[in-house]
């Protein structure tokens, strides 16, 4: 049988020791598992956000939504260092290629030259035309008026 153990002078346990380290392992390893789970969540609802913007990209609302998921990812996606894996410039384009896809043609514009305009508009603005496609439509709609 063992002696009795004697307590340490300053009130130091090797077996409370133990324990305050195996909880601090345990509470990193849950830390740890935590962020994967949430990156992987962040993650999916920044893509569901940007599916739905595709659906509807006039919404304003869904713009700003994707862009707070987006930055909520890129949050959780930082380095050691602190930089992000995924930045501001890259949620910036995602968004601007979900409302970019949306569909506006010429043909279902009116006739109305001032409709036709702002379709054109919309078309060089998400750069759909090029500058010389936009200028050439542009006189053309101009000569009819």
């Amino acid at each position: 049988m063992y002696p009795p153990q004697q307590p340490s002078p300053a009130g130091f346990s090797f077996d409370g020791f133990v324990s305050v380290f195996v909880l601090l392992v345990l509470l990193v390893i849950a830390a740890a598992v935590y962020q994967y789970f949430a990156k992987d969540q962040a993650l999916a609802d920044y893509n569901a956000s940007l599916e739905a913007l595709r659906r509807n990209p006039l919404d304003l609302s869904l713009q700003a939504n994707t862009l707070e998921k987006g930055r909520r990812y890129s949050r959780l996606t930082r380095t050691s260092q602190g930089v992000p894996m995924f930045d501001e410039s890259a949620i910036r384009n995602d968004i601007d290629l979900a409302i970019a896809k949306r569909p506006t043609s010429p043909q279902v514009a009116s006739n109305n030259p001032a409709n036709r305009l702002a379709t054109l508009d919309n078309l060089f603005r998400d750069r759909l035309i090029s500058e010389v496609e936009y200028n050439e439509q542009r006189a053309r709609i101009l000569a009819e008026l």
